[in-house]
């Protein structure tokens, strides 16, 4: 998944690349490199036939230097009664 970094939520602002030969579409789609776009993995995930969700988020962050940082990765969970 090509994404930008503002406003891509809700399938908006994002394209999905398969190979890299989809790459150039997905950037030229979304506005060009200078937008500030970040590409997303697929995970693979096992169907849970419970009520709970899972939530997985990996934030990276980029200062004006260009130096980039990554943060843990956040899990989290809820039910269906949270």
């Amino acid at each position: 998944m090509c994404a930008g970094a503002r406003l891509a939520y809700d399938g908006r602002g994002n394209a999905v690349v398969q190979s890299r030969e989809e790459l150039e579409g997905a950037v030229e789609q979304l506005g060009g490199y200078g937008q500030g776009l970040y590409a997303e993995r697929w995970a693979p995930f096992v169907k849970v036939t419970s009520a709970a969700a899972l939530s997985i988020l990996v934030l990276t962050t980029k200062n004006a230097a260009t130096s980039i940082s990554m943060l843990p990765a956040m899990f989290a969970s809820r039910t269906a009664e949270s």
